[in-house]
This record gives structure tokens, C-alpha cells and sequence, in this order.
């Protein structure tokens, strides 16, 4: 059904990517490996946002338990569609 990042000020959600699942094993630490990988590089949150579901999108896409490939990461990164909504702050 795709992902959803909330800060304290904004909210993104991702469409999920027309892939072929194999296995789901591995796929939510592959997501936070490529959130904190990319925020570590000094990457705005969308962006991280963004690397976090293609290496969640690429895990989804190998078999067992193996965990995301860099060169799917990258392949896939570009096909991750991102949106941005209001939040109702208080």
C-alpha cells in the first residue's frame, strides 16, 4: 500500500512500486538501512524517504532473506513516486 514518512512539520507518501514480490523477509530493515544510510549522508528527509522505499522495493524483489542490492536500489530509485500533504497541526 506504499509507505508514509511524518516529521514534526511535513508528511510524504510513497506509491508502492509495480515490482514482483519474492519474499517480504528483509524488506522493512532494508528500508530503515537506506532511510539512515541516506540521512547520514547529509540527504533532506524526502530524499531518504525516497532511497528507504527503493531499497525496501529492491528486498521485496530477492529471494529468502537476502536484503536489498545496491544496484537495484539505484535502478529502482528513480520509479519511486513521492507525495507530499498537509499535516493538521494543533
Amino acid at each position: 500500500q506504499g509507505a508514509l514518512l511524518v516529521t514534526a512539520t511535513q508528511a510524504w507518501r510513497a506509491r508502492p512500486l509495480a515490482i514482483e514480490a519474492v519474499s517480504t523477509v528483509g524488506a522493512g530493515d532494508s528500508f530503515v538501512g537506506g532511510m539512515v544510510a541516506a540521512l547520514a549522508a547529509g540527504k533532506p528527509p524526502e530524499q531518504a524517504f525516497r532511497v528507504a522505499v527503493a531499497a525496501a522495493s529492491a528486498a521485496v524483489m530477492s529471494p529468502g532473506t537476502e536484503l536489498c542490492r545496491e544496484e537495484d536500489v539505484k535502478r529502482l530509485l528513480p520509479d519511486v513516486e513521492i507525495s507530499e500533504f498537509a499535516l493538521a497541526l494543533s
